[in-house]
């Protein structure tokens, strides 16, 4: 049953609208952070424009998503990764051991995307997206459990496992259709239906039945998984649950829309927020010295510190890079960093680091 959290507001038709949930604000506010820095990216890039700057080589902004993307993503990881190297976990060489290990299977990660890149884009960065959210899901249901939102429940690993496949389930289903259609010829997408072009005629079938075969395995083991949970009714449990739900579906819509550069953003934001509630619901006792590295760490001010810092240093190198070098990539530091050829490099890296824990 929910919780009386979850229930808090709901009453008859006609009462007052239910509150919203913790998890539900920090999202949108999460997504107002995304479009002022779009905003901010698409004001630079008018004005790159305005200057005469159609050459992409001498501008820091070729497509706003893009760069919002690029610069909160690899700020974000940077981040994440001095706040990881410094933490109380790593303090024991079996968390450097596991970290070592991850980084290794990242490598090999990084090295299959860019043969599969070769071989097709579209193909490429469908698994790399896919990969992604994989990170992103597993971390809303973390948020959405850590605000308190879900309802009481006695498999608590149960119910997170649940949440956490019904979007794969949605968004496998939605991609077999889409190739079978693309496979058929039935219908055409011209971003998408490339991955199709130049395909013999046993790859046309494989692309369009092998999806169709995972979508109905997911299928399988969602209904599986929904038998042992025993949730009730479907429309229970989406109300239930609606906060973490209503998070995915704009997820979803999201990554179809934006082609992933949004849902990156997304993640990096919804991060950000949870992360400065998360400080000020538990403020640091004692507090510690101003700009200390516990201060930095431990309370909202320091936390906005290194995090609009360390974007605000990657975007004033980026404009080094772009007005003084002209992206040129033989300047290999600055293009390992910030080239947007780099960023899924980074993001591979960054996602197969944190599956090794918080």
């Amino acid at each position: 049953m929910p919780s009386e959290k979850m229930s808090e507001g709901a009453g008859p038709p006609g009462a007052a609208p239910r509150a919203l949930t913790e998890t539900e604000r920090n999202w949108l506010i999460a997504a107002a952070i995304v479009l002022g820095s779009m905003a901010f990216f698409g004001a630079i890039y008018v004005l790159e424009l305005d200057l005469g700057r159609w050459n992409a080589n001498l501008r820091l902004v070729t497509n706003p998503a893009e760069a919002a993307m690029r610069y909160l993503g690899i700020s974000h990881f940077l981040v994440a990764f001095l706040f990881l190297a410094t933490s109380k976990k790593m303090r024991a060489p079996q968390s450097w051991v596991a970290f070592a290990g991850a980084m290794l299977i990242g490598t090999v990660l990084c090295l299959a995307y860019a043969r599969v890149k070769l071989w097709s884009p579209v193909v490429a960065t469908i698994l790399f997206f896919g990969y992604f959210v994989v990170h992103d899901f597993r971390d809303q249901v973390f948020f959405y459990f850590t605000n308190g939102d879900a309802p009481a429940a006695g498999d608590r690993k149960g119910l997170a496992e649940l949440l956490f496949r019904t979007p794969f389930l949605v968004l496998g289903l939605l991609l077999a259709g889409a190739a079978a259609l693309l496979a058929s010829g039935a219908v055409s997408i011209e971003w998408l239906g490339s991955a199709f072009s130049g395909s013999t005629p046993a790859m046309r079938l494989a692309l369009g039945v092998v999806p169709a075969a995972l979508a109905a395995l997911l299928l399988w083991r969602y209904g599986s998984l929904w038998r042992r949970e025993n949730p009730g009714r479907v429309g229970d449990f989406a109300r239930a649950n609606r906060p973490i739900l209503a998070v995915f579906a704009a997820a979803i819509l999201i990554l179809l829309a934006q082609k992933g550069f949004t849902i990156v953003t997304l993640h990096v934001t919804c991060w950000y927020v949870f992360a400065l509630h998360q400080l000020r619901k538990r403020p640091a006792s004692p507090p510690p010295p101003r700009f200390s590295w516990s201060w930095l760490r431990a309370t909202p001010a320091g936390f906005n510190v290194v995090h609009i810092g360390a974007a605000a240093l990657l975007v004033a190198g980026g404009a080094v890079y772009a007005y003084a070098f002209r992206n040129d990539p033989a300047i290999a530091p600055l293009r390992v960093l910030l080239a947007p050829e780099s960023f899924p490099y980074w993001t591979i890296v960054h996602v197969t680091a944190s599956f090794t824990g918080r």
